[in-house]
């Protein structure tokens, strides 16, 4: 497949419209010192520079026109992983290591597993609660914010909840007393298993449901 510049130009122009905001708010609040608890999270969490977040790259087996003012303005399409032909661009497929294809295989198959399933519409961000069960204001993982509850009113909250999670990466933070509450017990190998699309009725990260902002 072939983009020409007018195509993949339009399409890295939405990309930057999607993510600049988000990366850029970051970058500035970094620069005050400034921490967002949940805004900050794909970027700490998950590591994501935000430079690197904006830099649209096209996809495996898609080739794009280029000039030389692309290359200057993107300069990520001149490294090695790239292959220059012909006035175009494109991924070098044989420069992709092994655990590269099996990461990309994997994550395509939990996405099908995930679209197979019904999506849980009960979550409610109570994952974030079981993170913080029983814990003492010194043992929080975001100690610099408050609770919108006290520590006494927020347990009682979660045992009276039915708790849902089927996210390993979420269940893994569960406080030891908030694991067996869980309807689902998901680890690393059962993760193909269990993952569900889940609400969490317009919070994508579900901090915010016990954080006070």
């Amino acid at each position: 497949m072939k983009l020409t510049r007018t195509e993949w130009q339009a399409r890295r122009t939405a990309h930057l419209a999607r993510v600049s905001t988000l990366a850029d708010a970051f970058v500035e609040r970094r620069s005050f010192g400034v921490k967002h608890p949940v805004d900050d999270f794909l970027f700490t969490y998950y590591n994501a520079s935000p430079s690197k977040l904006k830099q649209w790259v096209p996809a495996l087996g898609v080739r794009i026109e280029v000039t030389s003012d692309d290359l200057e303005e993107c300069p990520w399409l001149r490294e090695a992983r790239y292959l220059f032909e012909d006035d175009t661009v494109r991924l070098n497929e044989a420069d992709l290591r092994p655990q590269t294809r099996g990461l990309a295989a994997w994550v395509a198959q939990l996405c099908r597993n995930v679209l197979a399933r019904p999506p849980r519409f009960r979550c409610f961000g109570l994952h974030e609660w079981a993170m913080v069960y029983q814990r003492s204001a010194e043992q929080m993982r975001h100690e610099v914010y408050d609770l919108r509850l006290p520590a006494e009113e927020l347990a009682r909250f979660v045992e009276s909840q039915a708790i849902c999670c089927s996210h390993y990466d979420a269940y893994r933070f569960f406080t030891p007393g908030a694991l067996g509450m869980n309807m689902l017990q998901p680890t690393l190998e059962t993760r193909l298993d269990h993952e569900h699309v889940a609400a969490e009725l317009g919070d994508p990260c579900g901090q915010s449901a016990c954080l006070r902002p």
